[in-house]
């Protein structure tokens, strides 16, 4: 077992209470998954993206981790419509819907071109919408998509793929760039107009890492946008609503602080969001710090984050009834922020 506020927080953070054990100790197993992009929970297993388009799925039962490599290179995750999972994949220059109901093997062609590189998957009910580099596509009815150029100057792409189909016509895409900041990208299905969802003066002189966005479950015209970041001493964090032009912050709050810390940190330090999902009667966040639970808007279960454990060369915890949490170095890649949380919800 790894203690997990020690394997999330690599870096020690002026003031904070944290271990100084090692952040990074190596399981065993051959096949070890460290570079997760995004995770999801789906008939008994755990489904785990890496960053090279590699798909794994870990049996809960058995333990076992095994790769999926029969789907090509994967770019995203999807819940569909009856809570199956779909896999954007790209095979044998193809660009292909994989749907997970019998053993992938049920297939749906995008009609993309050789100039687009595949981004991310949204779903709303039974339609799906693709984003490439250079246009959206949607599909208008099984077999019939509809294909619109991007318009608009945008930075497309992320270290982790997050986006959302909202009931008003819009894909919300979210960027994380580590410390180099991110977005959050409000694109019109019906013209492919990209737009910033949250602009640059609304919030903050720039916007930060976007880690996850989910609808908002208590209306499905809106998102809810994770923001997070841990970097050589600095966290920065917290839960952004975008309805329309309408923003708000339902969840921010400081880092939790030692007695004494100095108030210029104190104010500086929020802390980070790395994860959203959609749960019953609300939704799931996970920060360093531990798991919170929300009834629609505000905090109803707070859970201190659980020890890991390698599990298959997954380093996880299962503790907290309801989600599933998996360590992560992919912010590593663009931040000094040690490993970082992600979480799956998975049916009760």
């Amino acid at each position: 077992m790894i203690p997990a506020m020690s394997v999330l927080v690599a870096v020690l953070l002026p003031g904070l209470a944290l271990s100084s054990l090692s952040p990074f100790n190596q399981p065993a197993h051959p096949d070890t998954v460290r570079r997760v992009i995004k995770v999801m929970a789906s008939s008994g297993y755990l489904w785990l993206l890496g960053e090279e388009g590699a798909l794994y799925h870990l049996d809960l039962s058995s333990r076992q981790l095994t790769r999926d490599s029969a789907l090509g290179k994967v770019a995203d995750l999807a819940a569909g419509s009856g809570g199956r999972l779909l896999a954007l994949s790209v095979r044998a220059g193809r660009t292909l819907i994989l749907d997970e109901r019998g053993n992938w093997k049920t297939a749906t062609v995008v009609p993309t071109t050789p100039a687009d590189t595949v981004l991310v998957l949204g779903v709303l009910g039974p339609r799906r919408a693709v984003l490439t580099t250079a246009a959206v596509l949607v599909e208008v009815r099984e077999g019939d998509w509809r294909r619109r150029a991007l318009q608009g100057n945008s930075r497309l792409g992320s270290l982790q793929p997050s986006a959302m189909w909202s009931n008003d016509g819009s894909l919300y895409v979210g960027q994380d760039f580590g410390e180099f900041g991110g977005n959050l990208w409000r694109i019109s299905l019906g013209t492919g107009r990209v737009t910033e969802a949250v602009r640059r003066k609304t919030l903050d002189p720039r916007m930060d890492p976007v880690t996850a966005v989910i609808r908002d479950p208590s209306d499905g015209r809106c998102v809810l946008a994770a923001v997070g970041l841990l970097h050589m001493g600095m966290a920065i964090g917290r839960i952004i609503r975008v309805c329309g032009d309408s923003i708000s912050v339902p969840f921010q709050e400081p880092c939790p602080l030692e007695p004494g810390a100095s108030r210029a940190f104190q104010r500086m330090c929020s802390v980070p969001v790395f994860g959203l999902a959609e749960g019953k009667d609300g939704f799931w966040a996970v920060t360093p710090f531990g798991v919170l639970r929300f009834d629609r808007r505000s905090i109803c279960e707070r859970h201190p984050m659980p020890k890991l454990e390698d599990v298959g060369g997954v380093l996880m915890s299962r503790d907290v009834l309801g989600v599933l949490l998996v360590a992560t170095d992919i912010n590593w890649k663009a931040s000094v922020s040690g490993l970082t949380p992600l979480i799956a919800a998975v049916d009760q």
